[in-house]
């Protein structure tokens, strides 16, 4: 069988053997079947390069999208590699060059050397220091399971250290407003809530100018704790916010390693928080005050932490 065009029609035809001296010729017009066939072609090729434009786009959506955040991390650990290495290298170079003027002096006597040995030691305690946090955070980044909850008056616990810090408050003559609600429990590790509370009340304390005011608020709830340190001051840009809470992110890298800062203390807070199912935000008003607030669960899996 086979397909002719004749105009715009097109006929099947075919021929068939009668006997030897005739020939039968059958002929078919087609043509609305040809035309049905070419347009399903057509649609089909449309379909396809439809599909394959789309598939384009979609690919290139996801990839973006996976990728993006492998770039954000790959930006802020580059970010954190040059932060330790900025903060390892000015002590070390520091405690280097005092232990270099103390070795010139050999002839000199240990109380003769005392100033030039004081900062050597004031050095290598900030190291050990930011050794020591640095080592705590990934601890808690890794959830060790072997640190053991326990029944935490968070009410006295908070009112204690704000006691311990009275005559830091008195010397700088601050006005502290706190209002701890009696009877606040929390499963936790001690050392880890004593952290969270020691950062945000010390850098409450650190940030608020002489004269000006601290409020501490400690409340509960039937399902939740609520803890909030505001201090008035110059408060904190927009544009920090989002990595405050990030390692060795300071917003006045400066003025904050003055002031003896590593960078490390919110950091510590928010892994702790969240590792026991809780938030930790910021509020703040350039110029006016700053409000961190932790939010913890009631239920903080008491029976999961093998307290009973």
């Amino acid at each position: 069988m086979s397909t002719v065009r004749v105009d715009d029609n097109y006929y099947r035809y075919f021929k068939h053997q009668m006997d030897p001296n005739t020939i039968q010729i059958v002929v078919l017009e087609n043509t609305g079947d040809v035309r049905n066939l070419r347009s399903m072609r057509d649609l089909l090729l449309s379909i396809a390069a439809g599909s394959l434009i789309l598939i384009l786009f979609v690919s290139k959506f996801i990839t973006d999208r996976s990728v993006k955040p492998i770039e954000e991390m790959h930006k802020r650990q580059m970010d954190f590699f040059a932060d330790i290495s900025h903060e390892l290298k000015t002590p070390l170079t520091i405690a280097i060059t005092n232990l270099a003027v103390v070795e010139s002096h050999k002839d000199q006597t240990v109380a003769s050397q005392e100033k030039w040995l004081g900062f050597l030691k004031e050095q290598l305690h900030r190291l050990s220091s930011l050794v020591n946090e640095m080592i705590y955070l990934e601890s808690l980044a890794l959830h060790d399971s072997s640190r053991e909850r326990e029944k935490i008056d968070f009410s006295t616990m908070l009112t204690r250290y704000i006691k311990s810090m009275a005559a830091l408050i008195e010397e700088r003559k601050l006005a502290f407003n706190v209002d701890i609600e009696a009877g606040v429990y929390f499963y936790a590790e001690t050392e880890a809530m004593t952290r969270v509370i020691s950062v945000l009340v010390e850098n409450a304390i650190k940030y608020t100018p002489e004269g000006g005011t601290v409020d501490i608020v400690l409340r509960q709830s039937a399902k939740k704790i609520v803890f909030s340190v505001k201090n008035s001051g110059e408060g904190i840009e927009s544009v920090h916010i989002p990595r405050l809470f990030d390692r060795l992110y300071r917003v006045q890298k400066c003025r904050s390693t003055h002031q003896g800062g590593k960078g490390l203390g919110l950091a510590i807070a928010k892994s702790v928080v969240e590792r026991y199912s809780g938030t930790i935000s910021v509020r703040s008003e350039l110029g006016r005050h700053t409000t961190f607030t932790v939010t913890l669960p009631k239920d903080n899996g008491k029976n999961n932490s093998g307290v009973n």
